[in-house]
Parts: structure tokens; C-alpha cells; sequence
């Protein structure tokens, strides 16, 4: 599926990467540059009650217009939205939730919400129908992709397009030895298995994910896994997501549905 606005998207990435702010669409100004023309939209901050739990949520542009909901990677949050969304908020109304568990938003005992993506799937499922009712543009982004999947499969006729990005859905798109790491650590919690998937919930493990592959990794803002850190400094959001981790391999069983031929 596609839209017209997808260009957009590219274009607004283009220009975050060349380190410039969008002041125009199809136009890019150096910071400093025509700054009578510059008009960056707001962006608000906010929480919602989503089936029982406190959600967080970042949000700008015009609800009248087409929605795009951006669906963060782990374990980061919707901050790393934050640069994107006012160059997207002129045309187009979008809206970032944390994931339970991450971010800003409440990690609830597993009694109340087990860290599965089925669960969080519904989470997020009532989330959009909370705050984006019509037909919505999913952003996929890591695990976002396959809560989004699971959420566009669900409900096909929500969805006004789908933008992929860093999304893997076919086993061969894997790493051989990650995806053994993933599969050994999958299935019945062990205290072993949980203290080893804690490992990837630490600043450390998070500024080496931004860091690795980017052209100058000097040049990057710090903030990026210094915020991460904040969930990670809370044992509930911690121990969340770290099991979550260990439900990773739950999304390969639904990779012949997600590449089904429309």
C-alpha cells in the first residue's frame, strides 16, 4: 500500500540527515537561513487512559488532516521522533505513543499486561482508535513493525498507508547468529534468560545502537540514549522490556501473513 505523500517523508529524512530544518516542503533552509519564511509547528506533549494504563504520547499538526501514527524501536521511545514530526506536522496531523513500558508510559505488572506483542498490539490498537478514528498512515519502525502489522492485518480497512523503515519480516532478512541469539532466548522465562535480556535495556546497549553505522557518531545528540536511560532506571519498565525481548521470536510465525500477495 502507498500514498501520495510518501515523498514527504523521504524528503523530510533527507533533510534531517543533511543536518538542515524543513522550512517549506520540497525545499530544505540551513538553520539560520530565511528565517522570515521558517514557521515550525508546535508539537504537545501528552498522556491518555488507554485500556486502564497511562499512555504517552507526542502530537502535532492538524487532526483535519491525513494521520500518521510513528511506531518507535526498542528500546527507545517517541522521542526519536522529535526532530521528525514538526517537518511532517504542515501537511499531515501525527501522533507518537510510547509503548507501555517504555518511554514515558506506565510498565504494568504482567498480571495486567503481559509483555507480549499481542498485548501491546491491543494497547496500541485502542490507542489510535482513541485519537486517529479514520484511516491512518503507519510509520514502522523496528518493533513497530510488527505491532503495526499486527494492527493493519486486524483492521485493512484503517489503513491509508504503510512506510517501512530498519523492519525485518522474512527470515532470511535476519542475521544467522542474532537470530539464534533471539531464539535462545525465547520460550519459557528462566531467571538466566531474563538477566541476559536485561542486557539490552541499558544505555550502553542504546548509544551503541545509535552510534553504530552513522557517519559521524560525534556529531550525534546524546539525548538519544540519555532519555532511553530514563525507563531504563525504572526495574518495572526494565524487567518490561526485557521480556518483550524474549517475545521477539513470536513475530516469525506470522511472517507468511504479513508478505501474503494483497
Amino acid at each position: 500500500m502507498r500514498f501520495d505523500g510518501a515523498k514527504d517523508i523521504a524528503e523530510a529524512w533527507r533533510c534531517l540527515q543533511n543536518k538542515r530544518v524543513a522550512a517549506e516542503w520540497f525545499g530544505c533552509y540551513s538553520v539560520g537561513a530565511r528565517t522570515a519564511k521558517m514557521k515550525i509547528p508546535m508539537m504537545s506533549f501528552k498522556t491518555a487512559d488507554v485500556v486502564g494504563l497511562r499512555v504517552f504520547y507526542r502530537e502535532a499538526g492538524d487532526p483535519s488532516k491525513p494521520t500518521i501514527v510513528l511506531l518507535h524501536g526498542f528500546p527507545s521511545s517517541s522521542y526519536q521522533f522529535h526532530d521528525l514530526m514538526p517537518l511532517l506536522a504542515d501537511r499531515f496531523h501525527v501522533i507518537a505513543p510510547d509503548y507501555p513500558g517504555m518511554g514515558y508510559s506506565d510498565a504494568p505488572d504482567p498480571a495486567v499486561l503481559r509483555p507480549t506483542f499481542d498485548d501491546l498490539t491491543k494497547v496500541i490498537d485502542a490507542f489510535i482508535a482513541q485519537h486517529a478514528p479514520g484511516p491512518v498512515i503507519l510509520y514502522l519502525h523496528d518493533i513497530g513493525g510488527p505491532i503495526g502489522m499486527r494492527f493493519a492485518t486486524a483492521h485493512p480497512e484503517r489503513i491509508a498507508g504503510l512506510i517501512f523503515q530498519n523492519f525485518t519480516m522474512s527470515v532470511d532478512g535476519w542475521n544467522p547468529q542474532r537470530l539464534e541469539v533471539y531464539k535462545r532466548l525465547g520460550g519459557p522465562e528462566t531467571p538466566e534468560k531474563l538477566a541476559e535480556t536485561e542486557q539490552f535495556a541499558m544505555v550502553e546497549r542504546s548509544r551503541f545502537l545509535h552510534k553504530t553505522g552513522a557517519r559521524d557518531p560525534e556529531a550525534l545528540n546524546p539525548d538519544n540514549w540519555v532519555i532511553d536511560g530514563y525507563a531504563f532506571s525504572i526495574p518495572s519498565s526494565r524487567a518490561f522490556m526485557s521480556r518483550l525481548f524474549m517475545n521477539l521470536t513470536t513475530n516469525i510465525e506470522r511472517y507468511p501473513e504479513w508478505t501474503a500477495p494483497i
